[in-house]
């Protein structure tokens, strides 16, 4: 039998996975206020172009729409809205409605370090401090005048059909169906407990900040696949659903849209990969669990196996160590000269042009976007000649990828004490800067950059 701590889960989730009531306005604030830049960048683009184009509507979707967004340190959310038009009044290709929205975004969202994107399925407006919108747009019609039900179509690639509340109504239908019912017999748990599951699930694939792992639409897909319910504990609902979901992709790597079953959501060989390495770090991390089932297994040790599996405090705080005081002692008896390095680094943009104020995350950690532009300098009290070597080492699935996990650049003393690196991968990455001198290193610093 598996060590029940079925009320520490929930107190997990109710207070570090759930999003707060404050959170979720804020990003509903977000959500109003790049629908009302929208909405002035096409008065703009009519007036400069004597056109007409109206938005009629907008709707939430994906994890706001069918609440499970979670917390996470780095406010990495996602906001997924769909931006409703007429037919006659878009223009014709997919494409060209895609950079009417980019263009009228683009006239309003100033100042922005990454200016809004069309990609392949929506318009991304992303913030520096970690917070992105997803505008899809959709374009709507009736076949007869007296129909009173719209069409409507996403403009992807091509134009397709589907319904902007498509998945969220399917999904909230399911977590009500599938869930247990708080008011049949033998039920001990609050309802919506599938609602409750994938939240877990989705804080375990942000746990670490090196893995790029399955967006929440195919999470939430797999959660609706595999779910397992339990009427009287959630860490057994999660455990059970988990095992499921990852003896499932060892069977397929694909995950198809739940409303439209042949339309894929892991079309690229890039989103199969990312499916298969959850079922990877799902086989890892399981293991961890495994003393859950040994007999006499205690509450502690119970905690402290979650807490593995989550990387997270909550379930066991870390101890203050003296590791920062034995490293000062290492660092003394191995340069035994007392010279002096300190590296320091300033965010750019991605040409180098402008300097970016940078933000941090809710551990006051300092986070950098992708696609800009990283200006190390470094300060020291070595006398000529030295050399400088900067060594970068990548670390996480994206710089595993791409094969760019280290590379090195070396200057000489008189060609300077700074480096530009960009900053192209998520996760935590480290800068090693080392002075020689005498054919020895002669000082050394290590510098931790989180790139989100």
């Amino acid at each position: 039998m598996m060590l029940n701590l079925h009320n520490e889960m929930k107190a997990f989730h109710d207070n570090e996975v759930r999003l707060s009531g404050a959170e979720a306005n804020k990003l509903r604030k977000l959500k109003k206020t790049n629908i009302n830049r929208l909405k002035n960048g096409l008065l703009e683009i009519n007036e400069e172009k004597n056109k007409k184009y109206v938005l009629v509507d907008n709707i939430v979707q994906g994890s706001i729409a069918i609440s499970t967004v979670t917390q996470n340190d780095e406010n990495d959310y996602d906001i997924d809205v769909a931006v409703i038009f007429d037919k006659n009044n878009l223009p014709a290709s997919a494409l060209d409605s895609r950079k009417l929205i980019e263009d009228a975004l683009c006239r309003k969202c100033t100042n922005f370090v990454i200016a809004p994107t069309a990609g392949k399925n929506a318009i991304r407006v992303q913030y520096q401090a970690g917070y992105h919108i997803d505008f899809a747009v959709y374009r709507r019609y009736k076949e007869k005048d007296e129909d009173q039900d719209f069409i409507f179509e996403h403009a992807g690639p091509s134009w397709n059909l589907r319904h902007p509340r498509g998945i969220r109504d399917y999904f909230n239908q399911q977590i009500r169906e599938e869930s247990p019912k708080e008011s049949d017999e033998g039920v001990y748990v609050k309802k919506n407990q599938m609602r409750r599951i994938t939240r877990l699930l989705k804080m375990f694939a942000r746990s670490r900040s090196n893995w790029s792992l399955p967006g929440g639409v195919i999470l939430t897909t797999l959660v609706d696949e595999c779910y397992v319910p339990n009427n009287e504990r959630d860490d057994k609902s999660f455990y059970d659903t988990i095992v499921a979901i990852k003896n499932r992709i060892v069977l397929s790597n694909n995950v198809n849209n739940p409303t439209e079953r042949s339309l894929s959501l892991t079309p690229k060989e890039n989103h199969k990969r990312k499916v298969t390495r959850l079922k990877d770090y799902l086989e890892d991390k399981l293991t961890n669990l495994d003393v859950l089932f040994e007999h006499g297994c205690t509450g502690e040790k119970g905690k402290k196996a979650w807490k593995k599996f989550f990387n997270h405090d909550y379930w066991a705080p870390e101890e203050v160590s003296k590791s920062a005081e034995r490293e000062f002692y290492a660092e003394r008896a191995q340069y035994p000269v007392a010279y002096r390095l300190d590296v320091r680094y300033e965010l750019y943009n991605r040409n180098k042009s402008n300097k970016l104020s940078y933000k941090t995350n809710r551990r006051n950690e300092r986070i950098n976007p992708k696609y800009c532009s990283l200006f190390f300098e470094a300060n020291h009290n070595v006398p000529a000649p030295y050399e400088i070597v900067w060594e970068v080492n990548n670390k996480g699935d994206e710089a595993h990828d791409i094969n760019d996990l280290e590379h090195s650049t070396s200057y000489k003393h008189y060609e300077g004490n700074y480096h530009w690196e960009g900053t192209s991968y998520k996760g935590t990455h480290s800068m090693n800067v080392s002075i020689i001198k005498d054919s020895r290193v002669v000082a050394k610093k290590e510098v931790l950059v989180t790139i989100i």
